[in-house]
């Protein structure tokens, strides 16, 4: 019972670390004005569809199990940038960290190796 509960908690929080970070690089790539603008104000409004493009690459590297483990670091990556560029600007970094949150919550309870080389995998 407890193993079909933790598939369900899991594919829960893959979804919505799907539909937030998807849902954040469609509205990139299609210019969402809203989103422009506080590119803008970052001082990357030129770079939105690129980053865009990028966001939904690595996110499909992360779904996909054979590479999740390559789009989870790069994620970090692109996301502690996100959360630097903030800082830079004076800005809350929580927009960045917290879709980061969730997708370090999706690894830990898809794979915990990643964080424990050591753990079982059937725990």
């Amino acid at each position: 019972m407890a193993t079909s509960r933790n598939k369900i908690i899991t594919i829960a929080v893959l979804i919505l670390v799907l539909v937030i970070n998807g849902i954040g690089a469609i509205l990139k790539i299609l210019k969402f004005p809203a989103v422009v603008d506080d590119f803008s104000k970052l001082g990357v409004g030129q770079y939105t569809q690129i980053l865009g493009i990028v966001e939904l690459i690595l996110l499909s590297l992360f779904l996909y199990r054979k590479t999740m483990r390559i789009g989870f670091m790069l994620l970090c990556g692109y996301f502690g940038g996100a959360m630097a560029t903030h800082l830079s600007h004076n800005q809350m970094f929580l927009q960045p960290a917290v879709p980061l949150l969730l997708i370090c919550l999706s690894v830990f309870l898809r794979d915990r190796t990643i964080f424990y080389p050591t753990a079982n995998h059937t725990a």
